[in-house]
């Protein structure tokens, strides 16, 4: 209903349907990720360039390294791509808490498994993010602009501002 309603505020007042989550109806109909009781796992997906490219990079990543590393004995799995694994710095990946794994980067229906059953999701994708609150899990979008705020208006989901603060 809020994108629809945001497509005719910008003037897009003819031919419009409000048809659902394409996304949602995606991830119910081929995958078998359901609600399942929490681990002790957190997962991470971050990608975007707002951030990657962004003044406040290594900030961003020593403020997450620091959290994690405060978070035992939680769990925390990211898997990276391999350009933003490219642009981490080696000194950065080289201390590493005990605690924070980057794998490589997985097949959705993998990724959505580890969602549904993780205790939470710290992401960047608008995607995750509405995954994330269909199946229940607990989610924090770094982002400074959303571009699907239903979950947080919903309560679903935190905002968190690409700064060092924010994460």
């Amino acid at each position: 209903a809020l994108a629809l309603a945001n497509l005719i505020a910008e003037g897009h007042t003819s031919g419009n349907l409000s048809t659902g989550n394409t996304g949602i109806s995606a991830l119910a109909r081929y995958t078998g990720a359901r609600p399942q009781p929490p681990t002790d796992r957190c997962l991470i997906t971050l990608h975007r360039r707002e951030w990657l490219l962004g003044p406040h990079f290594l900030d961003v990543l020593t403020a997450l390294r620091e959290a994690v590393a405060d978070a035992v004995p939680a769990k925390f799995v990211w898997p990276i791509h391999p350009a933003v694994q490219h642009l981490l710095p080696q000194r950065w990946t080289d201390t590493l808490p005990g605690n924070l794994g980057l794998i490589l980067p997985t097949p959705y229906e993998q990724t959505v498994s580890m969602l549904a059953s993780s205790f939470g999701v710290l992401t960047d994708s608008g995607g995750l993010q509405e995954e994330a609150a269909a199946l229940g899990v607990p989610c924090v979008v770094l982002r400074n602009v959303l571009d699907r705020p239903e979950s947080v208006d919903e309560g679903i989901a935190r905002r968190c501002d690409v700064t060092p603060d924010g994460v």
